[in-house]
């Protein structure tokens, strides 16, 4: 594994952990490999895989430049692969990326200029074009924009709800990727990726011009496993109550916020979901009051 080395040029390290897509991933890499030629950007930008112990080794096309391609020894999840990923790359700005999705044509050099332009950017987001299998829709955080230079009401949003989305609009500075302890979730792990970085994150900057491809269709995405998506907030809720003066009962808010997948599920949760079903609601109505009023910052 190669350690970061302060002296290279790389600008951007793109990180990509990928488990058993072999097909969408050369799709994501051609559209980076086409902009990296395009813009004569290759010395700038460097392609991490971190392929997550998949049923067959992940392949790659033979026309990359500056691609690295790492196999784990035993599966470890999204999360720590990102973090085997930021270990060897070389980048000031890290940008990590699921391999199910995919960018426009010029968002790779929108990324790179607007970082070029404004260095000392911790966090930029971008909007995202989600396609599902009819149509696609052009998204954009306003929370954030409307936000963008104050940090701390982001954060504090963040305890209750992701008001970011999903981890390919969002590049890190290095510094900041360095505060993330990339522990594995059953789900929300960009969420958790979130709010760990802005504890320590000055300066924003959001660019809904610049859009990635958010594919929202597939198989084997988290978003499609009822157990996971519960399980993911409850772990989270042991974080984010910490910084809540509702301590505990922040798992309730996040049950009932995702009771779609609670209703579909058999079991002890949807026994204590049904049973206290009047007070989960009366607490996430409060909690989500709570949510949306506005927080001083400390200085």
């Amino acid at each position: 594994m190669t350690p970061f080395n302060n002296k290279s040029k790389i600008f951007m390290s793109i990180i990509i952990p990928v488990f058993n897509r072999q097909g969408v991933l050369w799709g994501l890499l051609n559209d980076l490999e086409k902009a990296i030629v395009k813009y004569n950007i290759k010395d700038q930008v460097e392609i991490i895989i971190i392929d997550d112990f998949s049923d067959k080794p992940i392949m790659l096309p033979s026309n990359l430049a500056q691609t690295i391609l790492y196999r784990n020894k035993v599966n470890l999840g999204a999360p720590k692969s990102r973090k085997i990923g930021f270990q060897m790359s070389k980048g000031s700005f890290i940008h990590f990326h699921d391999s199910d999705d995919t960018v426009t044509d010029t968002w790779l050099i929108d990324v790179i200029e607007q970082l070029k332009e404004r260095s000392e950017i911790d966090l930029l987001l971008t909007g995202r074009i989600e396609c599902w299998e009819e149509n696609k829709k052009p998204y954009c955080s306003s929370f954030f924009d409307r936000h963008v230079n104050q940090p701390c009401q982001i954060l504090a949003r963040l305890y209750y709800w992701n008001c970011i989305g999903p981890l390919g609009g969002v590049t890190f500075s290095r510094r900041i990727v360095k505060n993330i302890s990339f522990d594995n979730l059953a789900s929300c792990q960009d969420w958790l990726m979130y709010i760990e970085a802005f504890e320590s994150i000055k300066t924003l900057c959001c660019r809904c011009d610049i859009q990635f491809i958010s594919n929202k269709y597939g198989s084997d995405r988290i978003s499609d496993d009822p157990r996971k998506k519960i399980l993911g907030h409850l772990q989270l809720s042991k974080r984010t109550a910490m910084h809540s003066p509702f301590k505990r009962k922040v798992r309730l808010f996040y049950l009932y916020a995702k009771k779609q997948y609670i209703v579909s599920q058999k079991g002890l949760i949807l026994t204590f979901f049904n049973k206290h079903r009047f007070r989960i609601l009366i607490i996430f109505l409060v909690i989500g009051a709570y949510s949306f009023l506005s927080k001083k910052c400390k200085s």
